[in-house]
């Protein structure tokens, strides 16, 4: 007994050994001799892959690991650093210089365009500056080229507004998020992926399956979270040109500067604007092949980090946009013999954001953050005689507060939450008006286990005021087996308020009968229920060397199946009908990647996709339309030494899908009931100089498109006339040009 009391002994003083942590600070020294905190700083035990990243002020907290003693210290642009760390050590300033560049020495990391989180929970994909460079990427929705886990498509024809697919369902079933504040949504949703500038990004997290109960109940698939550039890491000057042969001029201006001269006080300006002006028919079909365009968009952003542990941030950013397509008279394109048919959408918003949060040096385990946001969004749309006009003021707030139970491998994190929403909508000559109010609470508590396993619960609930209460619980669970292999699963389930008018805002370019199917007695919300859902899967990812070339392997599965579901019906010629679901609808969601670096300055990337959607229609179970069962990503990418000269090449296989029933319609005789399999190409060559890059490339290289993807678009004012059914590209090859300037120094 006495030998195996203290043997337990021994072990809890092991455990305890373990459950130590090392806290301080990541600070990068800037021109003015001055310290700055470094957010997103990584920092790692010499061979384990046992690691952190600084949080938005440069703080860290990392586990001890027996018998590591060097850490490893890296921040894109600052020299790498390895320290010895003692043991006995518990809080430790890391101050780092910035990369040397001169005659005789150059010290530089490469930043990869994407990388998987092994610390992470959730799986988590993050694409960074680099990603953002690889491909034009003038918005949000042009920034997922080179990425296998979503897909980009367009809502139809004629307005170029684009969708984003995720485990295979439409992006309205992923969160999309900016620094973590729920402002994509709504109204937004329908044109809101070319709302956020590429040159504005900093770097987009996508995360598969349930989310965090922290940001809502609302992310039934996964959840988008894109962080804008900071003030105060942000080169002083960045400015961005684009342009390409379909006409489309772009140009973005950033400026960041410290305010105070203990530069605890940041601020940015960044400005954006395009335009589209020339009309370009190349299939003759009297519509406008890319649509006519005019955006601005201005965004200023504070940040205060006070000595004490206090934090505070403030944008405001003002976006208006016209859109114009379709048919009318000009000296390009002539009008049919039966009439105009004019498109035109503008769009005037306003978001506010702020964040305030406090955490005591003495107890970075202990703090209290809260998230303020605004919105005021206002569209009007006309799709030949389909007019509509909304509305939407909206207000979220939370409050969150996180500490430990005894150690800090026991977490939590608890808060309250408000959501209000104000729509007023108005379709051809019918008012639709909806207002919700929603309080809610929530928790989460997460375990850690010498970084070998974590888990993390989250349950929330919400009193919705038309609908009742929401209860939302959700887990992920996450295992190192192998120091360079991560197992995770998660489960959850989601709910969301569908707006019709804006998740399907393409219905409006056809001359379908449009028609909603109430399932409640109330009439709020056109009588439509809310969407349910259920999402559970897991993923497994590993890391590996053959030889010298090191690479990773990723595989996952999720299934998501539906309660409630808002159906879009197509499925009878000349209607569209909306109805919530009566039977089964569900998404199975399979991909493999793998990624290697068989040399230096060379990675090759393959990915392969394979979705199950499914649903009950009116007229049965059928595969959801245009929804590919096959997906294929190749990329390949070269950098020169010093990334001088930057080669990248991208292929995009996507395979058949269902085309919706279109008998009844007179106009759509050739149509089959599928669409084929096609392949496209995409490249870009960079070209860098010391403070600027000039860049060239080119998108759907073998000049693949969809062949007459409008229906009857002779006779537009008929009921056959449809340029929603879109399965593949509607315009071909694009080649376009540009150039990047930095100024790095404040």
């Amino acid at each position: 007994m006495k030998h195996f009391n203290l043997y337990i002994l021994f072990q809890c003083l092991i455990l305890s050994l373990f459950s130590q942590k090392l806290t301080g600070n990541v600070l990068g020294i800037n021109g003015n001799g001055k310290y700055d905190p470094l957010p997103n700083a990584t920092l790692f035990w010499l061979g384990t892959e046992v690691g952190v990243m600084s949080d938005s002020a440069g703080h860290f907290e990392l586990s001890f690991v027996p018998n590591a003693e060097k850490l490893i210290v890296n921040f894109t642009g600052y020299v790498d650093d390895t320290l010895t760390v003692r043991a006995d050590l518990r809080f430790l300033n890391i101050v780092k210089r910035k990369a040397i560049e001169s005659d005789s020495v150059f010290i530089k990391s490469r930043q990869k365009s994407s990388t998987f989180s092994t610390l992470a929970s959730q799986q988590t994909e993050t694409l960074g500056a680099a990603n953002f460079y690889k491909a034009a990427c003038c918005n949000l929705g042009e920034s997922f080229q080179t990425t296998g886990a979503v897909d980009v498509t367009f809502n139809d024809a004629v307005s170029g507004a684009k969708q984003i697919r995720l485990l295979g369902l439409s992006g309205i079933y992923s969160q999309i998020i900016t620094e973590n504040a729920p402002l994509l949504r709504g109204l937004a949703t329908g044109y809101g992926l070319s709302y956020i500038p590429g040159p504005w990004m900093e770097k987009i997290d996508i995360a598969k399956g349930a989310s965090s109960v922290l940001n809502g109940y609302e992310g039934l698939t996964g959840q988008i979270n894109v962080e804008y550039k900071k003030p105060q890491t942000s080169p002083k000057l960045h400015v961005n040109f684009y342009a390409n042969q379909m006409s489309r001029l772009e140009s973005s201006v950033n400026y960041a500067t410290p305010v105070n001269k203990a530069k605890t006080l940041h601020t940015m300006f960044m400005l954006h604007g395009n335009y589209t002006g020339l009309p370009q028919d190349m299939n003759h079909d009297h519509f406008i092949d890319e649509h006519l365009q005019k955006q601005y968009a201005f965004h200023n952003r504070w940040t205060y980090f006070g000595k004490k542990g206090m934090e505070i941030q403030l944008s405001v950013k003002q976006l208006g946009e016209e859109r114009n397509a379709g048919i009318y008279p000009n000296k390009v394109i002539l009008p049919v013999p039966n009439g105009n048919y004019p498109i035109k959408i503008t769009t005037n918003r306003t978001e506010i954001l702020s964040k305030v949060g406090y955490m005591n040096p003495k107890t970075p385990f202990r703090s209290i953050g809260s998230v303020w946001t605004g919105v005021f969004h206002q569209q009007n749309t006309s799709f030949g005689q389909n007019k509509y006009a909304g509305k939407e003021n909206a207000f979220t707030g939370k409050i969150v507060y996180q500490d430990k139970i005894q150690t800090t491998d026991h977490t939590i994190r608890a808060g309250i939450s408000y959501t209000f929403d104000d729509f007023v909508e108005k379709y051809q000559d019918s008012t639709y008006l909806l207002r919700e109010s929603v309080p809610g609470v929530f928790g989460e508590y997460t375990y850690n286990y010498v970084e070998k396993v974590s888990v993390v619960a989250g349950l929330r609930a919400d009193y919705h005021n038309i609908y009742g209460a929401i209860f939302t619980p959700r887990v992920h669970f996450r295992y190192l087996p192998a120091e360079k292999t991560t197992i995770r699963l998660s489960a959850g389930n989601g709910t969301r308020i569908a707006h019709i008018f804006a998740d399907y805002a393409g219905f409006q370019a056809s001359g379908r009968e449009f028609s909603i199917v109430s399932s409640s007695l109330n009439n709020q919300n056109m009588g439509l229920l809310p969407e349910k859902a259920w999402n559970y899967g897991g993923s497994v990812q590993h890391l590996f060397e053959v030889g010298e070339v090191e690479g990773r392997i990723v595989a996952d599965f999720y299934r998501t199946d539906f309660q409630n579901q808002v159906l879009y019906d197509r499925e009878a010629a000349n209607k569209v009908v909306f109805y919530n679901l009566n039977g089964k609808s569900f998404s199975n969601a399979f991909q493999i990647e793998t990624e290697i670096e068989p040399m230096e300055g060379l990675t090759a990337k393959v990915a392969y996709k394979w979705n199950q959607v499914r649903a009950n229609y009116k007229s049965g179970l059928k595969d959801v339309p245009f929804v590919p069962r096959h997906r294929g990503l190749l990329n390949i990418a070269y950098a020169t030494e010093n990334d001088k000269w930057i080669f990248d090449f991208t292929t995009h296989f996507t395979g058949k899908s269902r085309i919706p029933s279109l008998e009844g319609n007179s106009e759509a005789t050739n149509w089959t009931t599928s669409s084929p399999a096609f392949v496209q190409l995409f490249t870009q060559i960079t070209h860098k100089f010391k403070k600027w890059d000039i860049y060239l490339g080119g998108e759907n290289l073998s000049n693949y498109r969809q062949a007459n993807p409008i229906i009857s678009a002779h006779n537009p004012d008929s009921q056959n006339f449809d340029a929603t059914m879109v399965w593949g590209p509607v315009f071909g090859r694009n080649i376009y040009a540009g150039m990047r300037w930095n100024l790095d120094t404040h």
